[in-house]
């Protein structure tokens, strides 16, 4: 996916003729192979009802089989066994149905929402730090008093009231502490809560899986968002012990761009070519090679 986070030159998607390349025995039996195991997974999810969202892919990618040939050929050729290939599909599948451009803007507008919503807490937090100052202050210098809670064991043991792990295991032990070390030892609620702020001023939001920090890299959505994802998906997958992917395995820029057009289905002035995944590879090295090298 391009910044998401150069020139795209445009590509032919016609697939080409039989007669003008004959796919030789060798090739069609290579087709047949991936195409059925598109097939198996219609037929399971079918069978138990599950995953439209994945056929839906499944078909597509077999009503443009053409434009795939070369990618199942680099398959084949670089991939030993059932094993490995159906995996590899079974990713492809489900980076097509789950990481669509609409998964991932929203993705990014979680990830710009919780952002805000830190330094709203930080801000909130800290104001709120300095009204319980405030307080103390009003209650040691006035003639007034307000019966609110001054101690830390006190708000654990009232905010804890409906736990019963809490009331089972920690009630006691926790009221005895309290009984033993009088409140100089305990940190103040003012203390706790700018604690609460500046966690939240110094907070970082960062992915959970790799699938999503590849792709909501960028700032701005793109196609190299989608590209980013799939190379994730693969990458995860070639690191499985069970998967039967080789480490050093990685498909081509073609074979890529191939895979991006077709999984999520862009049209023909919006394909990308080579150079676009080439392209965002590089970028993606610089700016976390982890990311792209896993495994190598």
């Amino acid at each position: 996916m391009p910044d998401r986070h150069g020139v795209v030159r445009k590509i032919s998607v016609n697939p080409v003729s039989a007669k003008e390349n004959p796919m030789s025995e060798t090739s069609r039996s290579v087709q047949v192979f991936f195409e059925e195991c598109l097939r198996d997974h219609i037929r399971y999810n079918d069978e138990h009802n599950c995953l439209p969202s994945e056929s839906a892919v499944a078909y597509r990618l077999l009503g443009r089989s053409g434009e795939l040939a070369q990618v199942y050929e680099e398959m084949h050729a670089k991939l030993r066994g059932e094993t490995p290939k159906r995996v590899l599909m079974a990713c492809f599948l489900s980076t097509g149905a789950f990481w669509s451009p609409d998964r991932i803007a929203k993705d990014r507008s979680d990830r710009d929402e919780l952002v805000a919503l830190n330094l709203a807490i930080s801000k909130v937090a800290y104001e709120l730090a300095g009204l319980l100052v405030q307080r103390d202050e009003l209650h040691n210098s006035s003639g007034f008093y307000s019966d609110t809670h001054y101690d830390i064991v006190q708000v654990i043991d009232e905010a804890s009231a409906d736990n019963g792990r809490y009331t089972y295991y920690l009630k006691e032990p926790l009221e005895r502490l309290g009984g033993r070390f009088d409140m100089k030892y305990w940190p103040a609620l003012d203390a706790i809560v700018r604690t609460i702020a500046e966690d939240a001023r110094r907070a970082l939001v960062v992915a959970s899986d790799p699938l999503t920090e590849g792709a909501t890299r960028s700032k701005r959505p793109s196609t190299a968002d989608f590209t980013r994802a799939l190379e994730a998906a693969i990458l995860e997958n070639r690191a499985g012990l069970s998967s039967g992917i080789p480490k050093d395995f990685m498909l081509s820029d073609q074979a890529i761009a191939s895979l991006v057009n077709v999984l999520i289905d862009l049209p023909a002035d919006k394909m990308v070519d080579p150079v676009h995944v080439k392209n965002t590879r590089s970028k993606g090295k610089k700016l976390k090679p982890s990311l792209w090298e896993q495994g190598s």
